[in-house]
Order: C-alpha cells, then structure tokens, then sequence
C-alpha cells in the first residue's frame, strides 16, 4: 500500500513540475524586422517573432513591440504595439506579427519620431506557469541620447 502511495506521489510530482516546465522549452527562433520609408514624411516597421514549442503541451504565446523613442522636441516617449495572440502546438514552430506605422524625422512636426530603438517582450503561457522572454535593440534607426 505505502508503494502504491508513493508511486502515485512521485507520478503527481513528476507531471506538476512538467506543467511548470513547459514555458521554458519555448525557444524564440528568429526576429526580423523590415522598415519602409513612405513618402513624404511616413515610416512603418514590420516585426516577425518565429517560436518554436519544445514541449509535449500546447503553450500561449502573446509579444508586445516596444519602442523607445526620442522626438524632434527632446523628449522621450515609450510606444507600445502588440503582436497577434498565437497558441503553439507540441514541437510546432509559429510566427507573430506586427506593423507600426509613425511621421519620422520632420522638423515641422515636433512630435514625430527623431529616432529609436525597438524591443521585443514576449510572453508564454503554460498550462499553470508563464514565462517572459525579452529581446533587446532587435532594430535601431537614428541615434539616440
């Protein structure tokens, strides 16, 4: 009896920290980014994020495109974008977008965008834990103070 309870223990133990494990075998594979300039003064930046799920449970995965910008008065301001909301199958590999679209670099306008730098936060959800995965400087434009 006291084997049957034990096993039971160590197979409960087992399967719990599986669930707490699952976000961390979320792998960001790639980030990309491609910016167009639009005339007259437009800008818009394109980020895909490519996740792949390592694990054996489907996971939640959310991203958020953060930009920290300095502006044509000298100020700074933090923007941001949030990606589409994908859930990632056992041993799949999925992508995230998103589009930004701002005035850069107009002197009439002291608000717009003088430069900036781009980050990424991405967070994965498991079935009881969640992991966040930052990404840093992934596109840069202008320099910045």
């Amino acid at each position: 009896m006291k084997l049957v309870i034990l096993t039971i223990s160590m197979l409960s133990l087992t399967v719990m920290g599986l669930a707490y494990a699952v976000p961390y075998f979320v792998e960001v594979l790639d980030v990309n980014c491609r910016g167009e300039a639009r005339v007259p003064i437009g800008y818009s930046l394109v980020v895909t994020i490519t996740v792949r799920n390592n694990a054996p449970l489907h996971v939640g995965v959310d991203a958020a495109l953060i930009l920290h910008c300095t502006l044509m008065d000298g100020s700074q301001e933090t923007y941001s974008y949030p990606f589409n909301h994908v859930t990632v199958k056992p041993y799949t590999t999925e992508t995230l977008e998103t589009m930004v679209s701002f005035e850069f670099t107009t002197p009439e306008n002291p608000k717009a965008i003088y430069s900036y730098t781009a980050d990424v936060v991405v967070v994965v959800e498991g079935l009881i834990s969640s992991r966040t995965i930052e990404v840093k400087s992934v596109h840069t434009m202008g320099s910045r103070n």
